[in-house]
């Protein structure tokens, strides 16, 4: 009687051990089966990674700010720029505490949300490249990342806020 709600609730229930027996056997004795699990995991990883962990709307919307000389610079949150490269929101924040990505100067607000520069993000993405891992890490990529910062007009060093990064922000 199939059509009886929980039927194979109960059914599954009563037969999941068998069922994931007899699929660790098929994928032990079975090179053909286990190449075929192997790819739909892979596949399935590859499709995650490419999406984002975010909500798009509220992240990928920029904030303009004046800089001294009038000129406008549009501003990221940490999600947008997480997206931008291809990492996670987690990896940024690993990376920052880990000194491979210089701290923002960029910071909004008590909490201290932080904002990165398109030019900022850039340097990033043209650092780290397309690679996946960045296992081994290279030591120095938090200075080429600085550098790249400050060739381009970011006060790399400023702790004081929004406002007064703004202000020592310079353009080429």
């Amino acid at each position: 009687m199939p059509n009886r709600p929980g039927y194979y609730a109960e059914w599954y229930e009563q037969n999941k051990d068998k069922l994931a027996e007899d699929r660790k056997q098929r994928y032990e004795d079975d090179p053909e089966y286990r190449q075929k699990v192997l790819d739909q995991s892979a596949s399935y990883r590859e499709k995650t990674r490419k999406e984002p962990r975010v909500k798009l709307p509220r992240h990928r919307k920029p904030k303009s700010y004046a800089l001294p000389d009038g000129t406008k610079i549009q501003m990221f949150s940490v999600g947008a720029f997480a997206m931008y490269i291809g990492r996670s929101v987690q990896s940024v924040n690993h990376w920052e505490r880990e000194d491979l990505l210089p701290k923002t100067p960029y910071r909004r607000g008590k909490r201290g949300f932080r904002l990165y520069s398109i030019v900022m993000m850039d340097a990033v993405k043209e650092i780290i490249g397309d690679r996946q891992r960045l296992f081994p890490v290279d030591p120095e990529m938090g200075e080429k990342i600085r550098q790249l910062w400050e060739a381009a007009g970011v006060p790399t060093g400023c702790t004081d806020g929004l406002e007064a990064a703004l202000k020592l922000t310079t353009t080429s």
